[in-house]
């Protein structure tokens, strides 16, 4: 994933650091613009045709969906209005070239508009999530026409929702109540809204921490819990637990490391000492879990990719710092500087595209600036949205369902 096919990634960083807006939130700051570096072939110009000029039969691997708005909110500063503050969803090529989806408006308040959340298998349909309403909204967009449609159901401001897999054709939404202690609960509804299950997540021995992965077949869920995963069937059976390794009290899934035909699982784990939590590999049939980094001295590492040039992760930090570090023999990482962008920026993985990582340059607790095709074998990067390339800011990115 992410491509985004785990609600872990997108609210990790929540849970690891309070009162911050989460890494994979829209942020409100400047826009001003990352420089590339000894870029490669592909380019950063970037053309923008219109949407019916779009070679469907093309899209796939290396592809992206993108939103970008050209004056983000500033945070204490005034909300910006007018036409001049929509958010734009692109339809963004490996080369950089882009296709206007749809517009959204600004919130009332004058913040940015909804979150861009996950992309149907099928590659038909993007989904949003619109955080601002009294009930929290999924929004489906239809890639071709850039149709808009509200989902009416209640939604959480804790959790977002995701397609289901293999190929979307229903949501998956995690409510947990913002003023209660109870657990969040689970349940699956079709495209319009209407239910198909509530998961008995309350049979469970341990409460439901929210985070939860798909098979990549569809037909069951790993979900964590405040004890160990559980791998529940689709009609709500319980298949199995897995057990958390040693020393560790809970662990949530992240994504299939190696992919969608992956059979191990990366998942996140931590204990209630106030220990660093750390990332495992654990085998989805069984076996024993091996710890994938170390301890971190002053954050969490968060998500992890693995590519020729070697393993790198995310790791959070105060206030919604996200740093890129590459994994080290020992299991720490060493920061990594990708070239076009500012030190004092973090850096969120969007995903891997071949052995490149994609990546969003954005100040700590603000929107983002640009996305980048960064190619760590060659130390170069390549801007593909915003910056030189059209401006403004890239507030989030997802790349075609499918891959890392």
């Amino acid at each position: 994933m992410l491509t985004w096919r785990t609600t872990a990634v997108a609210t990790l960083a929540v849970a690891l650091v309070a009162g911050c807006s989460s890494s994979t939130a829209p942020r409100a700051g400047t826009s001003g613009a990352p420089t590339t570096a000894a870029a490669d072939p592909k380019s950063e110009r970037g053309d923008e045709a219109a949407l019916d000029t779009v070679p469907w039969d093309q899209v796939g691997p290396g592809w992206m969906l993108a939103t970008w708005t050209l004056h983000p909110y500033m945070p204490g500063g005034t909300p910006s209005t007018g036409e001049s503050a929509n958010t734009t969803l692109y339809l963004v090529d490996p080369s950089g070239d882009r296709y206007p989806i749809t517009t959204f408006p600004p919130r009332a308040d004058g913040f940015g508009g909804p979150r861009l959340v996950d992309w149907s298998g099928d590659g038909e349909r993007a989904l949003f999530y619109d955080q601002s309403a009294d009930k929290p909204t999924p929004i489906i967009v239809d890639l071709h026409t850039g149709a808009q449609t509200a989902v009416p159901i209640r939604g959480s401001t804790q959790f977002v929702p995701s397609f289901t897999l293999p190929s979307g054709k229903a949501l998956l939404i995690v409510n947990k109540d913002d003023n209660s202690d109870k657990p969040p609960t689970m349940e699956r509804v079709d495209l319009t809204g209407r239910p198909e299950l509530l998961y008995p997540t309350d049979k469970l021995s341990s409460p439901i921490r929210g985070y939860y992965l798909p098979t990549p077949d569809g037909t069951q869920l790993i979900l964590g819990t405040d004890a160990e995963m559980v791998v529940m069937d689709n009609d709500g059976t319980v298949a199995r637990t897995m057990p958390t390794p040693r020393g560790v009290t809970w662990c949530t899934p992240v994504r299939w490391w190696g992919g969608q035909s992956a059979t191990t699982l990366l998942a996140f784990c931590g204990s209630n000492n106030n220990d660093q939590p750390q990332l495992w590999l654990m085998p989805f049939a069984g076996g024993t879990p091996t710890a994938l980094t170390a301890p971190h001295p002053s954050g969490a590492a968060f998500d992890a990719w693995h590519v020729q040039a070697g393993t790198f992760v995310g790791t959070e930090s105060q206030c919604g710092e996200v740093l890129l570090e590459k994994l080290n023999a020992d299991g720490t990482s060493s920061r990594v500087a990708v070239p076009g962008t500012k030190p004092e920026r973090s850096i969120e993985v969007v995903g891997v595209s071949d052995d490149d990582l994609i990546v969003r340059a954005f100040p700590s607790c603000n929107p983002g600036e640009a996305l980048l095709d960064y190619d760590p074998a060659a130390n170069t990067s390549t801007l593909l949205l915003g910056g030189t390339v059209n401006g403004g800011s890239v507030t989030d990115a997802l790349l075609y369902p499918g891959q890392g």
